[in-house]
């Protein structure tokens, strides 16, 4: 290897399949990659996900991945551009899935009080899910919100299908737990779906 190709080794992240390398790859690029994410999405957990997401991905497929002429980095930015479509994607299909619910609700005589009712209701539904840990969080959300099986979970996450089934336990009990001055109005609205 002659001298530019081992300035070019050091100042790139060629090695990123090692934990050092990985970190370094990390440092350099995660900036870079949240600016780009938080630009389009303008929600900085959902930018700061999406980026740990990509991050995690790349250090789960190392091994596949070849970075010939720096194109990890390419890599990475191809890979926040499409986390952001997703992310537009899932905001796109809750709005439409919200809707629909909504128009189910407002075909009935006390269209108004019911939609309140439900806005209420899921409100307080999702600051109890945004209170569950990380893991237990978006295991909740992929299981209710996305309509993904246990065993798909379980892929998705590289965990057990029962760790997905205790995670799935935890969220429901914790919601039954602090819904509970809510159960009259869950069970008028869901006695409705």
């Amino acid at each position: 290897m002659g001298l530019l190709g081992r300035i070019h080794s050091k100042n790139s992240s060629a090695d990123f399949r090692t934990e050092a390398g990985f970190k370094r790859l990390y440092e350099q690029n995660v900036n870079k990659l949240f600016t780009i994410c938080y630009s389009r999405i303008r929600n900085r957990e959902d930018a700061e996900e999406a980026v740990h997401d990509v991050f995690r991905s790349v250090w789960e497929r190392r091994k596949l991945i070849t970075n010939e002429n720096g194109s990890i980095e390419r890599y990475l930015v191809r890979s926040i551009k499409l986390k952001t479509i997703d992310y537009y994607r899932k905001v796109a299909q809750e709005t439409v899935s919200l809707d629909c619910e909504l128009e189910d609700v407002c075909g009935r005589e006390n269209c108004t009080e019911d939609h309140l009712h439900f806005a209420e209701l899921q409100d307080k539904v999702s600051i109890l899910v945004d209170q569950l840990p990380c893991t237990c969080r978006q295991v909740y959300q992929l299981s209710r919100e996305e309509g993904f099986t246990n065993r798909e979970i379980a892929s998705k996450l590289l965990i057990s299908e029962k760790t997905v089934e205790s995670h799935m336990t935890k969220a429901l009990a914790h919601l039954r737990k602090n819904l509970t001055p809510y159960v009259t109005l869950a069970l008028l609205l869901v006695s409705f779906f």
